[in-house]
């Protein structure tokens, strides 16, 4: 398993992640990485002076100085050299795996290296691995605050991700924020507690037990996003099924659900009433065949998988006969495929082109791309396409 942590978001959210996974495996050292980051700050803080290290982890920093939170000097800012660099290193990761089953990349869209860098490497390892299965762990800003220029870079940033990549898992930190709250009742959260959330829900997709499960990403893509237009994915993940219902959103604007799935625990925690609560709050009673359901069983869990079938479930058929080892601290996670994204797509879209129209910063970008008017433009038209495939599933059903 490899995974590519960019920017100091990218390289926060994905050393917790990495945690996590190994935690719930007891796998020790097993993910190989590769952290790339363009100022030296966060790099330092999470090098290991293991001499091993070098064995699973490799860290490279491009410059000095950060990328000004600007997509155009981020993406530019990668010449032939460096991105060869970047790329030999890469390789001799992957070439250390024994069983290559996918790559996954850790970025926030909105930042100069988590946005421009991040479509500069995409780009180059969709040319040179074309069969390569890339996921993407990408984390969407709050609505404003964070930077000026976040609206042209998470445009940019999300049209590669739409380009690039196989699966786009999105996290956004007004959502996650919104549940902490609601939760712990609580408004003293850090940009730390958005980031171990994000760490459980990832980390709760893969599967508990003593050694390495890989995600199926192919059997993601069949099941889940089958339709390249529309394969930006959300996941939730609590430690109970009814939590997980009282937490998640409910939904924006009557949103629909394309697909999903449920990983529970047990069958202890198959209980009808709040699984009906739970498609009424994603939007599953519009399509009561789009969501299939995981097991998995801990030891101290005794009953068969001989209950009745719930007929508002698609039960997975793939269910495997050896189940492993649940940690007892292990959690639910709902992953869903659902035109609820449309509010993101619609606000960054919207705010983006506004912003493009009156000039605004645009000569932040024009200083270090002299064709960033084309690259805007198609940019924003990838992402448009997008939100109209979502949107004529949302009228259609």
């Amino acid at each position: 398993m490899l995974f590519i942590q960019i920017g100091q978001c990218g390289i926060q959210c994905g050393q917790e992640i990495i945690q996590k996974i190994n935690k719930n495996n007891e796998l020790g050292n097993s993910i190989k990485e590769l952290v790339i980051d363009t100022e030296s700050k966060v790099i330092n803080k999470y090098k290991c002076k293991n001499n091993k290290e070098y064995l699973y982890k490799k860290y490279f920093q491009i410059g000095k100085d950060g990328s000004g939170n600007n997509w155009s000097f981020g993406y530019c800012k990668v010449n032939e050299e460096l991105i060869h660099s970047v790329m030999d290193n890469f390789n001799q990761l992957l070439e250390s795996i024994d069983l290559h089953k996918g790559l996954n990349i850790v970025h926030s869209i909105a930042g100069g290296t988590g946005s421009g860098i991040f479509s500069k490497i995409i780009e180059e390892i969709r040319d040179r691995y074309p069969k390569s299965c890339i996921s993407t762990y990408s984390i969407f800003p709050f609505e404003s605050g964070e930077n000026t220029l976040q609206y042209y870079n998470s445009v940019f940033s999300l049209s590669w991700v739409q380009k690039y990549s196989d699966i786009a898992y999105c996290f956004s930190n007004k959502e996650i924020l919104d549940i902490l709250c609601k939760e712990k009742k609580t408004k003293n959260y850090s940009l730390n507690d958005i980031n171990e959330y994000i760490s459980n829900c990832v980390s709760s997709l893969y599967p508990y037990g003593n050694k390495i499960q890989y995600i199926n990403n192919w059997d993601i893509i069949y099941n889940i996003c089958p339709i390249p237009s529309m394969k930006l994915l959300k996941v939730y993940s609590d430690s109970s099924l009814d939590n997980l219902v009282k937490n998640i959103p409910s939904n924006y604007n009557n949103s629909k659900l394309i697909s999903g799935r449920l990983n529970l625990v047990s069958n202890d925690d198959m209980d009808e009433r709040t699984l009906t609560k739970l498609y009424k709050k994603i939007g599953i009673l519009s399509n009561p065949e789009c969501l299939s359901i995981n097991y998995l069983r801990s030891k101290s869990v005794k009953k068969s998988y001989s209950q009745p079938r719930i007929n508002s479930l698609k039960e997975d058929e793939s269910r495997p006969s050896h189940l492993p080892t649940i940690n007892p601290k292990s959690r639910i996670s709902l992953l869903k495929n659902s035109t609820d994204i449309l509010p993101s797509l619609n606000y960054f879209l919207n705010k983006s082109i506004y912003m493009y129209k009156n000039g605004a910063y645009w000569n932040y970008f024009k200083k270090y791309n002299d064709n960033i008017d084309d690259l805007f433009i198609e940019s924003y038209n990838t992402l448009y396409d997008c939100r109209n495939a979502y949107m004529e599933w949302h009228d259609d059903i």
